[in-house]
């Protein structure tokens, strides 16, 4: 069979395992890479992706999942409370200083920059639901910043969009500029919370 997010959507919905290790395999190491990034370890967040997923699978089984936005953004939407949760989950009971002397109170975001981070979030989100539509080779360009973001080196990119390394380069500038236009003027609302 082959496979995309509808088709494994519809096989989650019949309790199947096939379309869940799809969606595992397509947006897993993003969102892992994301939870990473907003200051978690890697246990917790392997523990965060793995109840973002979760209760992904049981929204689409109790038929509660509707088909809005792209898929990766449903899922970060629901990752993004998971890690709240997690952050929260791991806040400590009381002051004190980690073995490295660092005090994990001072760890924590404070509501406000939670809130600007989910703000952040929708506001991305948005912009790349309106940058898929409107734009042409829409997923060309965000596959190629999405590896770009993950870290990949140009030549590794170049290879597999199918371009030469100074070809990538500018792609990838002309791609932040475009993307730039769709997200700028929510990310400067977000700047003011």
């Amino acid at each position: 069979m082959d496979w995309n997010d509808e088709t494994a959507i519809a096989d989650i919905r019949k309790g199947g395992e096939q379309g869940a290790q799809y969606i595992f395999e397509q947006y897993g190491g993003r969102l892992l890479s994301i939870f990473i990034k907003k200051s978690l370890s890697r246990a917790d967040a392997e523990d965060v992706l793995q109840e973002t997923l979760w209760r992904f699978f049981t929204s689409v089984r109790q038929h509660k999942y509707t088909e809005q936005g792209t898929l990766f953004a449903y899922l970060a939407k629901i990752g993004s409370r998971e890690v709240i949760r997690k952050i929260q989950q791991n806040s400590p009971k009381n002051e004190g200083d980690d073995e490295n002397g660092t005090n994990e109170i001072d760890q924590i975001p404070s509501e406000t920059q939670l809130e600007k981070e989910i703000c952040y979030r929708i506001c991305v989100t948005k912009a790349l639901n309106k940058f898929e539509t409107k734009e042409k080779n829409a997923k060309e360009r965000l596959l190629a910043l999405t590896l770009q973001g993950e870290g990949w080196l140009i030549t590794e990119i170049a290879e597999k969009i199918g371009r030469n390394a100074n070809a990538t380069k500018e792609f990838l500038r002309a791609c932040r500029q475009k993307l730039k236009r769709y997200v700028q003027h929510c990310l400067d609302d977000c700047d003011k919370l």
